[in-house]
Formats: structure tokens, sequence, C-alpha cells
């Protein structure tokens, strides 16, 4: 009887976290991320489309360009217009933060990129979550800060920066939620139970993407950015 209470009280206190409380979390580990990105002191070895992927400031060469931390509400406040305007589940969510770790683990987050990586992380993870994906043109005329060709250059790009691979496997989703969560200014987290179900579907959803012939592909930077030549 003793055990069934516990077990019962256990049950009412563990709950599924809100979409809202894990854009909480994720806004303050982003916020991190610049924010340690910004303390670096030398320019990391990477080519110039490299370093400005992602840019909303594609014509200035200059590595101070990270120098203005956002608030934390400012990126809360923009991945909470995200999820208002597109109404994706919180599975879809830990898979954007998956596939931009993997991003990140080749150039670093900038107060100058940090909105594109975002967004285009949600687009690439909703083709995968989503029963209805969007499309390029339709992210486009949704989301204003990025144009439509903008999702063609940057979709290249990205392909590359994921290794041409959109599998990621249970465990990765999981590790990136609890480490997200984290993050969350309280002791919430402690309550907090993912739904691994839900993060396995994804997973075995992202094993059919097929892994991109890297042979095909050839990017190159040709100005401040890039220019893009499909073989």
């Amino acid at each position: 009887m003793k055990e069934d209470i516990i077990l019962a009280s256990q049950a009412v206190i563990c709950q599924i976290p809100s979409i809202n409380d894990f854009l909480q979390a994720f806004s303050l580990k982003l916020r991190a991320q610049i924010k340690e990105s910004s303390y670096q002191k030398t320019k990391p070895q990477l080519l110039e489309c490299e370093y400005f992927f992602g840019s909303e400031q594609k014509y200035e060469y200059s590595f101070s360009i990270a120098k203005d931390i956002p608030y934390q509400l400012n990126i809360y406040e923009y991945l909470c217009f995200l999820s208002d305007t597109l109404k994706f589940t919180i599975e879809t969510w830990i898979l954007a933060a998956a596939y931009l770790e993997k991003v990140l683990a080749k150039i670093p987050l900038l107060c100058s990129n940090w909105r594109k990586l975002v967004t285009y992380s949600i687009f690439n993870s909703q083709k995968i979550s989503e029963r209805n994906e969007l499309g390029s043109s339709e992210f486009a005329e949704i989301i204003p800060n990025i144009e439509f060709v903008d999702y063609i250059l940057m979709g290249f790009e990205f392909q590359k920066l994921i290794e041409y691979n959109y599998e990621v496997h249970k465990e990765e989703l999981l590790e990136i939620a609890e480490s997200t969560l984290g993050y969350f200014p309280s002791d919430s987290y402690w309550n907090w139970k993912i739904d691994e179900e839900s993060l396995e579907k994804v997973a075995k959803k992202s094993k059919e993407i097929p892994q991109e012939d890297q042979s095909e592909v050839n990017i190159y930077a040709s100005d401040t950015i890039y220019c893009i030549n499909t073989i």
C-alpha cells in the first residue's frame, strides 16, 4: 500500500514539459552559447563562407560582429514567434536543437547568425517530424527575416555542416532534450519526464531520409557569403 502511494505521487509529479518550458530553456542555452563564442579571442580557422553561414551581416567582414549579446528575452520572444506561427510539436523542436548542435560543432553561434541557424534547423526538423511539412517558399512567406533564395543557399551549406546525414538516434534526442531543459531556471527540471516513445518515432523517421552523395554537391565561396554550383 505504501509503495502504491509513493508511485502514485511520482506519477502526479512527473510530467512532460510544455513547448514553452522547452523554449525558455532553449533560449537560455542559446544565449550561453553565443556568450561563449563572443569570448573567443581569435577567429576560428574557418572558410569565410562557413564563418558567415546564416549571417544577417553578410557584407561586413569583422570578428567583432559577436559583440552585442542578445538578451534571453529577445531570444525567447523569437522562439515563441516561430512556435506560435508554425505550431510545431516539442519533438520537432528537440530535433531542431539536435541539428543545431551538429552545425555548432563546425561553426560558432553568433549574434549575427543565431536567428537564421535556429530557423533553418526547425525548417529541416519539421520535414521529418511533422505530418504536413512546409516547403521553402511557404517558410519564406511565413518567416519574414529569411528570403526564399536563402533557404536554397543555406540548404546546401546546412547539408555539408551536418555531413549530409539527417539521422539522429533516440539517445541523442534524449540527451539534447535533457541538457537543454537543464537550463530551465527552476527545480521543475527534476519533475519532467521526456516522452521517449515520441522521440523514438522521430528517430526512426530521421533514418528514412537518404544520405546525400557528397560528390554531387559542390559548395564554394566567391564573395563574402558563398556561391553554389551543383554538379
